[in-house]
This record gives C-alpha cells, structure tokens and sequence, in this order.
C-alpha cells in the first residue's frame, strides 16, 4: 500500500499494519476457487476518510482477468469502513493506491514502499535559479534516489531534465526523509523517482515523488 497524498509528517506504517490484514483477509475470502492458482497483479487507488470511511475507487492497473479484479475489488469494498486514521493526522482523508499480486514468485505484497515525509518536501522544496529564470528556461527534471533503511537519500541520479534546474533539485532533494520501506515489518533499502517541475510562471516549483509510476485511470469494476 502506497500513500499518494500528503501525511503531515505521521508514520502511518503501524496503522497500515492494522488494516492491510483485514483487506487481505477479505480478499482471500472472495477468491473464486477456480481462480487460486492463477497468476496477475493489479492496482487499486481510493480515499480513506478520518473516520475510515471509503470513497473514490478506481481500479488503475488491471490483471487482464476480470475474475481476479472483481476479487481484489471486492476485498476493499467489503473492509469498509476501515479503521480510524491516526489521531495525529490532521487531514481529513489519504489516498492510497494498493496491489494485489495473485501468486507472486516473491512476496511483493508484504512490501511497503519508502513514504515521504511531508514537512520535508515543503522545507527543501527545491529554489528557482536565477540563471534559470534570467534564460527562460523551465520543464521537468526527472531523478531516482536510493533511500536508505534510516530513510535519508543516497545515491540521487540525474534522469532527465536542463542541467542548471536538475543541480538546484540535487542540492534540495538530498536533504529530503522519508519514513523508510518495510518488508515483513524490517526497514530496507528503496529505489523512488521524483519529478520535480520548473514554471516561469511566477517562477513557481513542484516536487513530488512519482515512483512507483502513477498508471493511467481505466473504468471502474462493477
């Protein structure tokens, strides 16, 4: 399960240790017995309310099976409404997205990828350079990161983007947290790509981490 909306800086991993084996066991519940030893993986993406209410699922990833995603689709909706969010969390929702893998050759499905903390997005927000701005240069610069199972960034690579805007993100990112990535409850390594987004529009930035990639959105499983 992966956060794609803010966290106000909470650790949200000891409440997704509380909701991840409801749904799994919901989910294992409406397997079709047909459907056990077949193999697919698939995304869902909805919002969880303070009152762990859910709202606005969307399946945006398919296995190509319909079977398999009625399945997972009714694993979420039959857990509703899950647990209360943290009461430190001031916001009113979180949206997440959440794969389902049918028989992996790995247990992917007992990871949890490296979740950004947020204050520390809005406090290394990345400056618009002056040379930058004086050339009217903008776009996109693309970077991948290796975060650490202390959660603090190693390894930041240049991907993609003008050479002046993708050092004034290195010299930000690098000071970026992260809540690090779990397998089985124990911190490990993670690989996350960020965008981060020049305008000279008012000389505005946008950073944002983006890996796993978001997928396009498809129709909604009845």
């Amino acid at each position: 399960m992966e956060i794609l909306s803010g966290t106000d800086g909470v650790d949200f991993c000891p409440y997704f240790g509380k909701v991840l084996p409801i749904i799994r066991k919901n989910w294992y519940a409406v397997i079709p017995a047909d459907d056990q030893l077949k193999t697919g993986k698939l995304a869902i993406e909805f919002s969880i309310r303070k009152d762990g209410k859910l709202a606005d699922m969307k399946l945006v990833a398919t296995s190509g099976d319909l079977s398999l995603d009625r399945a997972a689709w009714g694993a979420v909706t039959s857990s509703d409404p899950l647990p209360g969010l943290p009461e430190t969390f001031q916001g009113d929702h979180i949206t997440v997205r959440l794969r389902f893998y049918y028989n992996p050759g790995e247990p992917d499905h007992r990871l949890i990828h490296a979740i950004l903390i947020d204050s520390s997005a809005r406090d290394h927000t990345p400056k618009y350079p002056k040379e930058a701005a004086s050339a009217k240069v903008d776009g996109i610069v693309r970077l991948e990161a290796k975060v650490s199972s202390n959660g603090r960034v190693e390894d930041l690579h240049i991907l993609e983007g003008n050479a002046i805007l993708a050092n004034a993100s290195l010299a930000a990112i690098k000071k970026w947290r992260f809540h690090p990535a779990q397998r089985d409850h124990a911190p490990i390594e993670d690989l996350v790509r960020i965008k981060v987004e020049f305008r000279l529009d008012g000389e505005r930035v946008r950073a944002q981490v983006v890996w796993p990639e978001a997928l396009p959105s498809t129709s909604a499983v009845p």
